[in-house]
């Protein structure tokens, strides 16, 4: 995405102007790790991203000068100063919110900084069904969202919208399960079925809301073909990274994976 990298090199060029430390706007997984690549070979420039937790699906890389003080806990430095989490707590037990729609409230909140409606001061949010949602925002999103008080409904429920610790994610820690499946065909389905272990019609609807990407796009029909290589996010149940398909003497496929959770 070219906007995206010329956005990322003019944060470069002010860290090097203003010899301070800076964030990019939140950006996708894939372009992080590409841009983060194509920086690393620069000797003047030092990187690190981060997403709130390890397993993030959007993050921020923050840039600094090659030959700027190291602090050993860099990470959770720039963590604790360049991002923030919203709690929204709320009953949803009567009109359940998806991801979209806290991503929508957020975008229109994101006006009180830009201007526009933008996700560029939004990375992950994390959804628990009946309750709410947690997201992980720019801190000057965070600081207008609770001081006015701007987000006070999502859908149709009333929202207490506060700023939460890090430690209170709902998230587990990371871990990793090597998984070994024959399959009739490299549909995204009847990999992504058995690889998180859910029906195929399960999967399905969850394709439909939205909660299914391949290589960190959303995903739009179950018939998709994956192979090695490609990675699947279930949102919220974690990530399966394809490692081989190789065709079986009975022209089936023996699916070699990881699950990621």
């Amino acid at each position: 995405d070219r906007e995206v990298a010329e956005h990322v090199v003019d944060v470069a060029d002010a860290v090097l102007r203003n010899r301070d430390i800076r964030a990019t706007q939140f950006l996708s997984k894939p372009d992080a790790l590409v841009l983060e690549k194509n920086i690393a070979p620069l000797s003047d420039i030092r990187s690190c991203l981060i997403g709130g937790y390890q397993q993030a699906e959007r993050c921020r890389m923050v840039l600094s000068r090659a030959d700027a003080p190291q602090d050993e806990n860099e990470h959770e430095a720039h963590t604790r100063r360049f991002l923030r989490v919203l709690a929204f707590d709320g009953n949803f037990l009567f009109d359940p919110a998806s991801r979209d729609d806290f991503e929508a409230v957020l975008q229109e909140a994101a006006a009180s900084v830009k201007e526009e409606k933008s996700n560029s001061f939004t990375g992950d949010i994390i959804v628990e069904s009946e309750i709410g949602a947690q997201a992980i925002v720019a801190p000057e999103l965070a600081t207008n969202v609770v001081e006015q008080n701007l987000i006070k409904f999502v859908r149709s429920v009333a929202v207490n919208v506060t700023e939460a610790d890090f430690g209170s994610l709902w998230v587990s820690p990371p871990i990793s399960r090597d998984i070994s499946s024959v399959e009739k065909s490299l549909r995204l389905d009847a990999v992504a079925s058995a690889g998180f272990r859910a029906s195929r019609s399960k999967i399905s609807s969850h394709i439909k809301a939205g909660e299914v990407l391949i290589n960190w796009k959303p995903a739009t029909a179950g018939s998709k073909k994956v192979g090695s290589g490609d990675h699947i996010i279930l949102r919220g149940k974690g990530e399966l990274v394809i490692h081989s398909a190789d065709v079986t003497a009975k022209g089936r496929y023996r699916i070699q994976m990881t699950l990621l959770k």
